[in-house]
């Protein structure tokens, strides 16, 4: 895998574990979707498991890779677009899961906080 695919995916974990967001939240995510200002990340009513738009804070140390994605993103694309392939979260997260040495029952979905994530320090 390229480095730069790692450093992706890597981020795409962070993302899952420090913010709560769902593979498809964060496959789906559009340059617009991110306020470098406040740092918040918007997930529209239409990929939100319950409908509604939300705004989640992100920690001051992802910043810097939120920024750089928002900068090298087609304005009208996917912040991602090589998320939204199909059958990529299975594949690249079966090798991190093995590489790790996960137990075969770990998914993506158990990277998310149990608990409702307190809002990133301002």
């Amino acid at each position: 895998m390229k480095q730069t695919q790692r450093g992706r995916y890597s981020f795409v974990v962070y993302i899952a574990a420090y913010m709560g967001l769902r593979w498809s939240e964060i496959a789906t995510l559009r340059p617009d979707d991110v306020d470098l200002k406040a740092r918040r990340v918007r997930i529209r009513t239409e990929e939100s498991k319950n409908g509604r738009e939300r705004s989640v804070g992100y920690p001051r140390f992802m910043h810097d890779r939120f920024r750089a994605l928002t900068l090298k993103a087609d304005p009208d694309g996917l912040l991602m677009p090589d998320l939204a392939e199909p059958k990529n979260q299975e594949s690249w997260f079966l090798t991190v899961r093995r590489k790790a040495g996960l137990n075969e029952g770990f998914v993506f979905h158990d990277l998310r906080p149990r608990s409702p994530c307190p809002p990133a320090p301002r």
